[in-house]
This record gives C-alpha cells, structure tokens and sequence, in this order.
C-alpha cells in the first residue's frame, strides 16, 4: 500500500523530533517534559514524534527552539519527496 505525501512527511519530522529529543539537551528529556515546555499537550507531542500528524509551523519552530536547533533539521528530508 502506497502512503500518501502527508503521511510520508508526517514520518520523517515525526523521526527528527525524535532526534531532536534525544541529542537537543544535555540530559535526557521527557515527552511530557518537552511538550510542557513547548506548550501543546503530551497527546499533542507524541502523535508529532509518531509521524501521526504533520505539525503546524508554529509548532514547529517552538520545538526548534525548545531543541536548540533549526526549523530547517527539523525538515530535513522532506524535500527528498
């Protein structure tokens, strides 16, 4: 079965969150932690870092900043489709 532009989209910022997670802070972060700080719900956060659903800018860019990195990491790959 062939997934859908979105839903390919959705998986790869989904893995670079994920990534942003586990390398963007000197101690390990919680989801709940990170979506508390990044202010949307942990439900929120984990469909995110799932690949569920594809983020709002806005969202985008507050969890760049939470991670210390770049709007554009964090849409690393998605030209590719």
């Amino acid at each position: 079965m062939c997934k859908s532009k979105n839903e390919k989209i959705a998986r790869i910022i989904g893995n670079n969150v994920l990534k942003a997670r586990k390398t963007g802070h000197l101690i390990p972060i919680t989801q709940v932690k990170a979506a508390k700080e990044i202010g949307i719900s942990r439900t929120a956060y984990l469909n995110i870092e799932k690949g569920l659903v594809v983020p709002k800018v806005t969202v985008l860019l507050d969890i760049a900043k939470y991670f210390n990195t770049t709007i554009n990491d964090l849409l690393k790959g998605v030209e590719e489709i």
